[in-house]
């Protein structure tokens, strides 16, 4: 496995079992369908949410609201394809490992909350 693609499974298992211990159940969509995985990484539920994630671990190539609106495109689009009558809170969620934002992504994302949250787990 190449060291970026491992890098990027350990952070994917590293948020998933942090959900785990919220009390979600959580789908590892990334590992478990690689390239196919729509451009969800993790797909976690409760009795009242469903999140939506997207993982970054990069170190040096920082994240622009192109990838953002990417996520949110594709977030959209599962929605429609998976969740279409689902009656659960459904949450749009962009994790990276340490502080890799570009300006205009930090300002994509103050000015759409309403459809994307922003968390930073370090790793």
């Amino acid at each position: 496995m190449k060291e970026n693609e491992k890098k990027g499974k350990d952070f994917e298992l590293y948020v998933g079992k942090e959900y785990e211990t919220l009390g979600y159940t959580v789908s590892y969509n990334g590992i478990g369908k690689k390239r196919k995985d729509e451009g969800i990484d993790i797909i976690a539920k409760n009795y009242q949410e469903i999140l939506l994630i997207q993982c970054k671990n990069w170190k040096s190539k920082k994240i622009t609201h192109k990838e953002l609106k990417e996520f949110i495109a594709n977030c959209m689009i599962y929605k429609e394809k998976y969740l279409k009558n689902e009656k659960r809170n459904i949450k749009n969620i962009y994790i990276t490992s340490n502080d890799i934002l570009e300006k205009s992504a930090k300002y994509f994302i103050n000015e759409n909350k309403n459809i994307i949250q922003y968390e930073t787990i370090k790793y």
